[in-house]
């Protein structure tokens, strides 16, 4: 089954949109991948946007969250060993009229399950279909 792919425009930061590239699950993880679009002739500070709430969560994505559907249940962020989550680190700007391709790894779900997706600054994505690895 195919991911779903959807395009967001922010809420709250003008000039940028979200599209949810893929979602897969795996034996120890879900991945979600997707991209962050600045339409306009400036850059982007994106250090910030997508971070979560752990000091080890500056300049990533660990705010992204995603929910198992229906019901709601949260699915957990996946972190190594010192805390750091599996996603992409190191978010800097978005030049002008570019993009950012990011992941986060999640915790497993079976496939074909359907997932709401939550990236900070944009609306949620709603029933996202798993893709297969």
């Amino acid at each position: 089954m195919a991911a779903t792919f959807l395009v967001a425009a922010a809420l709250d930061v003008p000039g940028l949109a979200a599209e949810v590239i893929a979602v897969a699950p795996g034996p120890v993880s879900t991945r979600v991948e997707f991209r962050i679009i600045n339409e306009t002739d400036r850059a982007v500070d994106a250090s910030r946007l997508f971070e979560g709430n752990q000091r080890a969560d500056r300049s990533t994505v660990a705010g992204l969250r995603a929910f198992v559907l229906p019901g709601g249940r949260a699915l957990p962020l996946r972190r190594d060993a010192r805390g750091q989550c599996r996603c992409s680190r190191d978010v800097a700007g978005i030049l002008p009229r570019w993009h950012l391709d990011l992941q986060a790894e999640f915790a497993p779900v079976a496939p074909a399950t359907r997932l709401r997706i939550e990236i900070p600054h944009f609306a949620p994505t709603e029933a996202v279909a798993l893709a297969s690895r």
